[in-house]
């Protein structure tokens, strides 16, 4: 064999040897191309999967600061009311005493002409002798005795109706409630984080009062009332004394 052929033998076996080499590094780089694009597609899933959670922690949010705005418009609306009710009862307790002080005087000016007439009586004239104008003097202060003790007892009932309402206000501002005071559970909404109770005003509950929950005689959970109907009333349960999952049909008890 020429030396000139052995020199091309040589060149072609080096240019099938690089072209060899070539073949695998292209492989690999193919191979980190598509890890990389792997990697930055699961980054990408990852991100919208975190992007997607924030937005409905954010909405969530939301929802929840718009109910709680909705319950402290509520609970001003009710202070309100409270207060109109109040300043009602009282203008009737005025008008009522006014009424009575009023018919208490006439009382006394009726005595007073009746012992007057008595007084100028000759002695052994007995007063239904005297004639019509002493019975009407005597039937009239017999009505005004009569009037006074209605507005006497209307005005016990104002008094008594104004205390209530008193008492009440001041045990919705304070969170306090008739002590064992019980319920049951009759609805749980999971998502929103409240209960709907059996138990509503006419039984005493208040908002912000605290109530603990029970199954079975054992301690489960707390909750706190947000708003309390006649019959029903809503309260948020409270996370840090949860215990178990609550129920419909647990109880209640303050």
């Amino acid at each position: 064999m020429s030396v000139l052929m052995r020199i091309l033998l040589v060149v072609a076996i080096v240019a099938g040897l690089g072209a060899g080499f070539a073949g695998i590094k292209l492989k690999e780089l193919k191979t980190d191309l598509q890890t990389n694009l792997k990697n930055t597609e699961d980054k990408l899933k990852t991100t919208e999967g975190e992007r997607d959670t924030h937005t409905k922690a954010k909405q969530a949010a939301e929802s929840e600061s718009k109910e709680k705005a909705k319950k402290l418009a509520e609970a001003n609306s009710e202070i309100e009311k409270t207060k109109g009710e109040i300043a009602v009862q009282q203008s009737k307790i005025t008008e009522v005493e006014g009424k009575l002080s009023q018919t208490s005087k006439e009382l006394t000016d009726k005595q007073g002409q009746i012992d007057s007439i008595l007084q100028v009586l000759p002695k052994g004239i007995e007063p239904n002798q005297i004639g019509d104008k002493l019975k009407e003097l005597q039937e009239s202060f017999v009505t005004l005795d009569q009037e006074k003790k209605v507005l006497g007892e209307k005005l016990a009932k104002l008094i008594a109706e104004k205390e209530k309402i008193e008492k009440d206000a001041a045990m919705r501002k304070d969170g306090k409630m008739p002590d064992g005071l019980t319920g049951r559970i009759l609805q749980i909404n999971p998502e929103w984080n409240f209960v709907v109770l059996s138990i509503g005003s006419k039984q005493g509950v208040v908002p912000n009062a605290a109530m603990m929950v029970h199954r079975d005689g054992k301690l489960i959970g707390k909750i706190k009332i947000t708003s309390a109907e006649p019959t029903i009333s809503i309260a948020d349960i409270m996370p840090d004394w949860k215990q178990a999952e609550l129920q419909e049909g647990d109880m209640v008890t303050y």
